[in-house]
């Protein structure tokens, strides 16, 4: 086999196993049930994996859990530190207490009590997060910014549609485009049918919590839901439901940016709360390297009554 299909082949085994860990993350998963989907040994399997991402299936499994967690803090304060725990596969609260600690060097509770700006100066963050925190993300913005951004966000009930996807990750603005390109070629190659003008972008992870490197992102194709896909595809339903939905033209910061701003000044003082889905963004355009920070997008927040 060529160097160029190994590694095309090592890739497409990393991305079953991932998708494999994301449908079973809250599950006591180990190193031979995974490798068993893969239809490897585990020895084998652990090696590609750990080759394609720097991180063991066990490493990859506890990373996900744990920021699962951070996200949950902070996206639902008044949620119990046991619910969170169980919520996001921790056998007890002791467990996730000790894991969380071990990584951000402080209680799940402490962590909790951060306003932003401490948050913001804690010296346990990657180079790509901290870039973004010590930016200009917490910065005061004028009560006409504000008011006009304020102004913006919408409310949206949406119903549950179907896509084809591609996971990957939020590596850069041109990383993400690219993927997409790529992805509606080969989806265009095997002559599947996909809505003109659906393409979204689903964050499984943000930027706030986790490396850009390794934010969970899928690029996405709306598709019928009686489409028929090959089995090279993956294929989802992103369940409809209430979603605030924020316009934005930009790059990551300033999508970052104004979701910080939204969490603080639209959602903290309203009568929702985050909802469990995904955020997404919408393209009414196939994003390409040099139109994705130009064109306006939608960004979809789910959200539900308290």
């Amino acid at each position: 086999m060529s160097p160029n299909k190994t590694s095309t082949t090592y890739k497409a085994i990393t991305n079953r196993a991932k998708e494999f860990i994301e449908r079973h993350w809250r599950d006591n998963l180990t190193l031979e049930q995974i490798a068993a989907d893969a239809l490897m040994s585990p020895f084998h399997f652990q090696r590609i994996f750990k080759n394609e991402t720097g991180e063991t299936p066990k490493e990859y499994l506890i990373r996900l859990r744990i920021e699962q967690a951070l996200h949950k803090l902070r996206a639902f304060p008044e949620r119990p530190l046991y619910d969170v725990a169980i919520d996001c596969g921790f056998s007890s609260q002791s467990v996730f207490t000790r894991a969380f600690h071990q990584k951000y060097g402080m209680s799940p509770s402490e962590f909790r009590k951060l306003s932003f700006s401490e948050m913001a100066k804690l010296p346990i963050w990657d180079d790509s997060i901290r870039q973004y925190l010590l930016s200009k993300l917490h910065r005061k913005y004028s009560a006409k910014v504000r008011k006009k951004f304020l102004e913006t966000i919408s409310i949206k009930y949406l119903e549950t549609f179907n896509v084809i996807y591609s996971p990957t990750t939020m590596r850069s603005e041109s990383h993400i485009a690219k993927e997409f390109q790529t992805f509606a070629n080969r989806v265009a190659a095997f002559d599947i049918p996909t809505r003109e003008s659906e393409y979204y972008g689903l964050m499984n992870d943000f930027p706030l919590h986790t490396p850009l490197e390794k934010c969970r992102y899928k690029v996405c194709l709306g598709i019928a839901p009686d489409t028929i896909v090959d089995p090279k595809f993956f294929k989802m339903k992103i369940e409809g439901g209430k979603y605030a939905v924020i316009h934005i033209k930009g790059n990551i910061e300033r999508m970052i940016q104004l979701s910080v701003l939204f969490f603080n000044d639209w959602l903290r003082p309203s009568n929702y709360q985050m909802g469990e889905l995904f955020w997404f963004e919408r393209f009414y355009i196939l994003p390409t390297t040099k139109n994705y920070s130009i064109d306006e997008r939608e960004i979809y927040i789910p959200i539900k009554p308290f």
